[in-house]
């Protein structure tokens, strides 16, 4: 994936689960990331939290952190629950670039790329994951996204 991003250096990318028995496998959860995930998953908020002992390096930062997101589409939660395991997921589109709306704006480099494209149909035009970091009792907003940063603040976790 990293390849045909454009990445040149280590990066991670996030993480897909089906529910929070597979997070749980992947991260360490404190009481605070457990109420973000429960008011907003399944939806588009990922938790960076620290790596649990069975995530994968290759998916994790240099700090030992894992982002996880539990889709709310119908298609990834249908591939999820087939697989019966969590998937590293990214934006179909080189750095930088265009987020694609359908399979045909995809860039032909990543398409040529790829094992296999499945097509979701058009997708609505809206922001990416809001991403939030969960360490040490604390929350630090990475990205605002389609999760604002005034419905965060208003759930019953705490201060954000």
């Amino acid at each position: 994936m990293a390849r045909l991003k454009g990445y040149t250096g280590r990066r991670p990318f996030i993480v897909l689960v089906d529910g929070m028995e597979a997070a749980g496998r992947l991260a360490r959860f404190s009481g605070r990331a457990l109420r973000l995930a429960a008011a907003f998953w399944p939806g588009p908020l990922t938790l960076v939290l620290p790596a649990g002992e069975e995530a994968p390096s290759h998916v994790l930062s240099e700090s030992g952190e894992i982002g996880l997101r539990r889709p709310a589409d119908p298609l990834s939660r249908g591939l999820l629950s087939g697989l019966g395991r969590p998937l590293a997921s990214t934006s179909a589109n080189p750095a930088g670039a265009a987020h694609p709306h359908s399979v045909t704006d995809v860039d032909d480099g990543v398409l040529d790329g790829c094992a296999l494209v499945l097509d979701g149909g058009e997708l609505p035009s809206r922001p990416p994951s809001t991403v939030i970091r969960v360490r040490d009792g604390e929350v630090e907003l990475l990205r605002e996204g389609a999760v604002p940063l005034g419905r965060l603040k208003g759930t019953a976790f705490g201060k954000v």
